[in-house]
C-alpha cells in the first residue's frame, strides 16, 4: 500500500500481477502523483489472470450492483458508496480531474486525454509484439514464429 500503513486506502487498483504492468502502470503513476493512500490489491496478493482479478473484486463486495468490466478497475473509497471505474482512459480522466491534474482549459484537458490515448496506443503495440499469434499464449510459446 502506498503511504502510511495505518491509513485506509482512498483507492484500490485491481489489475493482474505479473511481469508486464500493462494498463495498470499509467494508473499507478497517476495515483502516485496524487499523493493519496492507495492499494495495489492484485500485486500484494499476486493475482495473475484477468478473470481472477474480476473474481477478487466481485468477492470483495466493495461495489455491489455496479458493472465490472475487464481490468484495470479503480475503486474510489472517498465517496459513499464506493464506485468502480473501469477502462484506462476513464480512470485517468477521473483521477486527473478529481485531483486537479487534468488542467483548467479545454486545451489542457485535451492534452491530458492525448497522453492517455498515447498510453493506449503504446500498450496495444506492445501486446502485438509480445503476443503476435495469440494474446492468450505466453511470449515464450510464440518466440519462434
Amino acid at each position: 500500500m502506498e503511504g502510511s500503513s495505518a491509513e485506509c486506502p482512498s483507492y484500490k487498483l485491481y489489475y493482474h500481477f505479473g511481469e508486464f504492468a500493462g494498463r495498470g502502470e499509467p494508473v499507478r503513476m497517476l495515483l502516485h502523483l496524487t499523493g493519496t493512500v492507495w492499494e495495489d490489491s492484485c500485486c500484494e496478493k499476486q493475482v495473475c489472470r484477468p478473470a481472477a482479478v474480476k473474481q477478487q473484486l466481485v468477492e470483495s463486495r466493495e461495489v455491489k450492483g455496479q458493472p465490472l468490466l475487464f481490468p484495470p478497475t479503480l475503486v474510489d473509497h472517498t465517496v459513499s458508496p464506493p464506485i468502480a471505474i473501469t477502462q484506462l482512459p476513464c480512470i485517468m480522466q477521473y483521477l486527473g480531474e478529481k485531483h486537479g491534474l487534468a488542467g483548467n482549459s479545454l486545451q489542457d484537458r485535451t492534452r491530458a486525454l492525448q497522453i492517455t490515448m498515447t498510453w493506449n496506443d503504446l500498450l496495444a503495440e506492445a501486446m502485438n509484439v509480445f503476443h503476435p499469434v495469440n494474446w492468450h499464449d505466453s511470449y515464450q510459446s510464440q518466440k519462434t514464429e
